[in-house]
């Protein structure tokens, strides 16, 4: 009786068939070759420091997935989409597709969300300088969700009033609060006020609260605090000057 092919046990995956370490020969595979666990020879092995059968490359221990230039652990030469940044390449995103952050043959780093610069090319919308959710843009760049002014308060804002200039309680940026316009102050804020004379009294050309002018030289009504004539004209030769 003819004994039966032996077959190769997983602690000796990698022996050289025909080794009686492996428990018996491997078919007719001949040195250096080696058998699976089904006992089928193999035409090489990734990592034996050989390139063999469809291998790119082996470099044996050196073999890597992370280091530049390096054969990688499947035995295929490093390449533009394999992640690992070569010394011939600005970049590599695992792709070679391109309208990504990284051109097409890895030659051309095009910058990443969150560096404030919105990148067209790359599918963004907006680029508020970080990758964080809650605020005026989307962690990855691709909407807009808000901005200071819209009257929403976001993660990244001490208050919004409404008003994307220093109108209101919340200045232009919205990182402050109190340092908006006010009645009184002499700058007319056009969405709350019709009129700033410096102060709120209301016995002048503006009401008290700078909601609307009340009156102007001119207009043939004396206002007490501001005019001691008002002859509604703008002669100069008259009884009151213009």
């Amino acid at each position: 009786m003819e004994p039966e092919a032996a077959v190769c046990i997983p602690q000796c995956e990698a022996r050289v068939c025909g080794d009686d370490r492996c428990g018996g020969s491997c078919g007719t595979c001949a040195e250096p070759l080696l058998c699976d666990l089904q006992g089928q020879c193999l035409s090489s092995i990734c990592g034996n420091g050989v390139v063999e059968g469809n291998e790119e490359c082996d470099s044996g221990e050196a073999n890597s997935d992370i280091t530049p230039d390096a054969c990688r652990t499947n035995c295929v030469a490093a390449s533009c989409g394999d992640t690992v940044v070569d010394t011939s390449e600005a970049c590599d995103d695992g792709n070679t597709t391109g309208g990504d952050y990284c051109s097409a043959n890895c030659d051309e780093y095009l910058g990443f969300c969150g560096d404030t610069v919105v990148r067209e090319e790359t599918g963004e919308v907006c680029d508020d300088g970080n990758t964080e959710g809650g605020d005026y843009c989307a962690p990855d760049c691709s909407a807009v969700l808000g901005r200071c002014g819209d009257g929403i308060l976001q993660v990244n804002e001490v208050c919004d009033d409404g008003f994307r200039d220093a109108c209101g309680t919340c200045n232009e940026t919205c990182d402050a609060v109190g340092m908006g316009a006010t009645c009184g102050d002499e700058v007319v804020c056009p969405e709350l006020e019709g009129c700033d004379d410096g102060n709120t009294l209301s016995e002048d050309y503006c009401l008290f609260n700078c909601e609307r002018v009340t009156g102007l030289c001119g207009d043939g009504v004396v206002q007490s605090r501001v005019e001691t004539c008002d002859d509604a004209d703008s002669d100069n030769h008259d009884d009151c000057l213009n």
